[in-house]
């Protein structure tokens, strides 16, 4: 019987059934995926039993969607919530959450993730190697907050939105939604919803395109 179901067959669904096994270790996982040519396949041992047919038959079965694209992974959340189906939280037992923390379903917390003291994490948002998330923010749904990024204390970032590997985004800072904070930016005025920041300040980039369709 499984216990728990990873929705996604790429790289971060490879982070994902680590966490698990490391948290949880009897737990028998089983990997979904859409695509019909990866059933059967092994990812770390673990078999894609089937797609999204193969959840709805087993309805008791949480599912983590393990997609890093912030999209994609909002569609399998939306498709898992109208099928009534439950989402799970996966934290690595590296992972340090403040117990004051407010961490939504089908989050994933990476090793060395840190969420601090009244951190609100809305559901699907990756928080992802190394990467922190300081006191008093508010974090939307399926944002992901990229490998050793650092989050300051009272940030707002909206649903949908990236912040690259090695970001800072420093305290009070407010980011919309479906926005692009680059890698290695430093984030120290507002960032417009469904834009893309990048450099040291960042700055609104003109050679990516809208990040409107995130």
């Amino acid at each position: 019987m499984t216990d728990i179901f990873v929705f996604g067959a790429g790289g971060h669904a490879k982070v994902v059934i680590e966490a698990i096994r490391a948290a949880m270790p009897h737990a028998a996982i089983g990997v979904l995926d859409d695509d019909p040519g990866n059933r059967g396949r092994r990812l770390l041992g673990v078999e894609v039993v089937g797609g999204r047919d193969h959840a709805v038959a087993h309805p008791r079965v949480p599912i983590v969607p393990a997609i890093g694209d912030n999209g994609a992974r909002w569609a399998v959340m939306e498709w898992t919530a109208e099928q009534a189906l439950t989402l799970a939280t996966v934290i690595h037992p590296g992972a340090i959450v403040s117990p004051s923390a407010s961490i939504g379903p089908g989050c994933v917390l990476a090793p060395g993730a840190i969420v601090n003291a009244e951190t609100r994490l809305g559901r699907g948002t990756i928080v992802n190697t190394g990467a922190s998330v300081d006191h008093d923010c508010i974090v939307g749904e399926a944002v992901h907050v990229g490998p050793g990024a650092r989050i300051c204390g009272a940030v707002r970032i909206g649903d949908r939105s990236l912040i690259g590997v090695g970001a800072v985004v420093v305290p009070g800072i407010a980011i919309g939604g479906s926005c692009i904070v680059g890698a290695g930016a430093v984030v120290i005025r507002p960032v417009a919803e469904g834009t893309c920041v990048v450099g040291n300040p960042a700055s609104l980039s003109t050679g990516l395109e809208s990040c409107t369709r995130r």
